[in-house]
Formats: C-alpha cells, sequence, structure tokens
C-alpha cells in the first residue's frame, strides 16, 4: 500500500510577518517575523522535505521526479501546487501575478500564478486590497487624484434572457435628496449581441405630465412605451428621466455612472417567490422627462469605424467611452486619470501580458505607453 505522504515545511521571515505560526498552529519559526509556512511545496526557493521513513532525506521536488506513481503519473515538469499559510503582521504590498504566457517568456521558463485565499482568521473589520473601492481610498494616485468619495464608473456586462422592467433613473439631485445621498444614473450602452429584429424601449409617448400619469396608473403600456430597433454594435446614452429597458436576447456592456438608483415603472405583472415585484410609481413620475426627447439619430453605428484606432462613441459630463477594433498592433500614451478597458472579443497582449475575451482591467493613471497586439475588439472608458 502506498503511504500518506507527510512533509516538513520551510518558513519564510518577512518584513511583514508575525510570530502566529508559532502561537497558533505550534510550529517552531525562524523568528518573529515569519510570514509564511510553505506546507506543501517542491518549489526551488522552498522544497518540503519529506517526514516519512521510507523516503528520508528526499524533497517533495524529488519524490515527484522519481516516483510520478505516487501522483497519478500526470504530466508536468514540476508538482503543481503550492499551499502556504500566510500570516500577516502587517500590509502586504499590493500587488499582480502574470500569466503563464508572460512568465515563461519575461521570467526565464517560470509558471504565472492563480491562487485562492481561504481566511482563517482576520480582525473584525478585516478588508482585502481585492476591493477595487478601497484602492480608490488608498491609493487616489493611481486615478489622477480626481475628486470624489468612490470611483465614479461602473461598467457591466448585461445577459438579457427575458425582457427588463421598464424603468427610469433619477437625475444627481434627486438622488441626493431622495436616496440618501446616492449619486443619479447615466448610462450607456454597446449592443455585444442581439436578435435579428431586436429592439429597446427608449422614452414615452405622454405629450404632459398629466398624461404620463394617466397612462401609467391606467396600464396603457401600449400607447405609453416606445422603442427603437438596434443591431449588433450599435451604442446608444441613455441618460437620467429617460424610460428605458433592456429586451429579451440582448447582451450589452453597459458604462454608468456608480450608482444603482432604479426606479421600476412596470415589470409585465411578474412574480417572484408568488409577490409582485416592487414598482416606484410616484418616483418615477416624479423624474420621466416630459416630453421625451426625440430618439431620431440617438442609435450609433459603429460597425465601420476605423480600425486600429480609439473612436471616440461619447464625451458627457461623467465618462468619455470610446471603441477599438485591432486587427495588428496600436501604441497609444495613457493621458487619462485612469482608463477602464474590456475585452468583448479576441485576444492579445497588453504590453506583453495576455488578455482575451471577458477581461476587465484598467490602465492607471501616470503608466505612460500603452501598446495592444492581437485581434481584439475592446471598449475603454475614462473621465
Amino acid at each position: 500500500m502506498k503511504p500518506i505522504i507527510f512533509l516538513h515545511p520551510v518558513f519564510k521571515q518577512m518584513i511583514w510577518g508575525g510570530n502566529r505560526l508559532a502561537t497558533d498552529f505550534g510550529y517552531d519559526i525562524p523568528g518573529d517575523n515569519t510570514g509564511e509556512c510553505w506546507g506543501i511545496s517542491a518549489h526551488p526557493n522552498g522544497d518540503d522535505s519529506i517526514a516519512n521513513d521510507c523516503y528520508a532525506g528526499m524533497t517533495l521536488s524529488q519524490l515527484w521526479d522519481e516516483h510520478p506513481e505516487l501522483f497519478g503519473n500526470i504530466e508536468g515538469d514540476r508538482f503543481p501546487l503550492l499551499i502556504k499559510i500566510i500570516d500577516a503582521k502587517d500590509n502586504l504590498s499590493i500587488q499582480v501575478h502574470p500569466y503563464d504566457e508572460y512568465a515563461a517568456k519575461n521570467e526565464n521558463g517560470s509558471l504565472g500564478k492563480t491562487e485562492c485565499w481561504y481566511i482563517i482568521d482576520c480582525p473584525d473589520d478585516a478588508k482585502l486590497v481585492a476591493l477595487l473601492s478601497q484602492l480608490w481610498d488608498e491609493h487616489p494616485e493611481l486615478f489622477g487624484n480626481i475628486e470624489g468619495d468612490r470611483f465614479p464608473l461602473l461598467i457591466k456586462i448585461i445577459d438579457a434572457k427575458d425582457n427588463l422592467s421598464i424603468q427610469v433613473h433619477p437625475y444627481d439631485e434627486y438622488a441626493a435628496k431622495n436616496e440618501n445621498g446616492s449619486l443619479g444614473k447615466t448610462e450607456c450602452w454597446y449592443i455585444i449581441d442581439c436578435p435579428d429584429d431586436a429592439k429597446l424601449v427608449v422614452g414615452h409617448n405622454a405629450k404632459t405630465h398629466e398624461e404620463l400619469s394617466d397612462m401609467i396608473h391606467e396600464g396603457r403600456w401600449d400607447e405609453f412605451i416606445r422603442y427603437v430597433p438596434i443591431k449588433k454594435g450599435d451604442f446608444i446614452q441613455i441618460g437620467p428621466g429617460t424610460v428605458h429597458a433592456i429586451t429579451r436576447g440582448c447582451m450589452i456592456l453597459e458604462t454608468q455612472q456608480n450608482s444603482d438608483i432604479t426606479y421600476r415603472v412596470y415589470d409585465y405583472d411578474r412574480l417572484t417567490n408568488g409577490k409582485p415585484r416592487e414598482l416606484h410609481v410616484d418616483k418615477s413620475i416624479d423624474v420621466i422627462t416630459v416630453p421625451a426627447k426625440s430618439t431620431e439619430d440617438s442609435v450609433m453605428d459603429t460597425n465601420n469605424l476605423p480600425q486600429n484606432k480609439w473612436n471616440k462613441l461619447i464625451e458627457c459630463e461623467y465618462y468619455k467611452v470610446y471603441k477599438l477594433v485591432l486587427d495588428g498592433e496600436l501604441e497609444f500614451e495613457q493621458s487619462h486619470p485612469f482608463l477602464n478597458m474590456s475585452v468583448l472579443d479576441g485576444e492579445g497582449t497588453v504590453n506583453g501580458q495576455r488578455i482575451k475575451k471577458g477581461d476587465h482591467f484598467i490602465i492607471p493613471a501616470g503608466f505612460g505607453n500603452v501598446k495592444l497586439e492581437g485581434a481584439m475588439e475592446v471598449i475603454a472608458s475614462g473621465v
């Protein structure tokens, strides 16, 4: 019978380390600044020795090389995982790990690094710098030291299997007064995909506030709602006070103010847990613009914009949004306070680091020269 493999861990002293690996786990640590216990490791910088008598004198990397049957004879030139206990007496540096491809090219054939954390213990008010809000608060220089008590934008991908509710967002002033100091909500939509005959709810047909109120209270939705046709690659701005709804089958990238204040006007009488969802009729009537703005020329077709350059789709009080269709390479100077980027199709690299469809990242202030390479569709936003 094959034995269970026990290991002697390797300990790492760190500037931010403490002594809880001794006090909590009983380890014989090298000092009071011990930050890491490499409990299962075959890494060259910390190769655990085997505790079993039958493998005395061997390290885990040697056992991997000489006894592959113990590990299911899986392929690989190294033991694939590293398990640590980390004792952070002080903050660790703010950091990032590369993809495998970048590390192999730039770090002498090393692997990249994907990791996960299980919280053994922490203070009651603990938080991790994986939160964008904390990075905004503690490192304003990354965002050009612009004013504001919160990161100003929110970028979403919305997959609408069914119709969203008919809704409206308030202006900043109304939200601040009626929603505990919240921001209002201005947003824009880039159509990633949609059915051939797709249309969105944008605007309404009431001519006066009295007619608006009557149409809503009487449920005259066919008269009330205004539709605009759309196709893949279209772009539209949705201002506060605009009645709107995404319809079934659409997938949309939404760039918006960092607010979640939405007033539902109508929800198709759908039930959740046997009850209709809450509507906000009075507040909706308060903020809906009457008469609605014209939807003529409101939808921008972005399908034939020049390739290999940033094309501005919108610039308003709250954001600027750009589209890039890349086939080759593009270099530019990052001159914004920050630049959000969402890869919607294809793959490539940013300054040598691999990016692909579904990746979202922020290029900070003062980054300097940015080089994009590959075949990609990217939507970027800044302030």
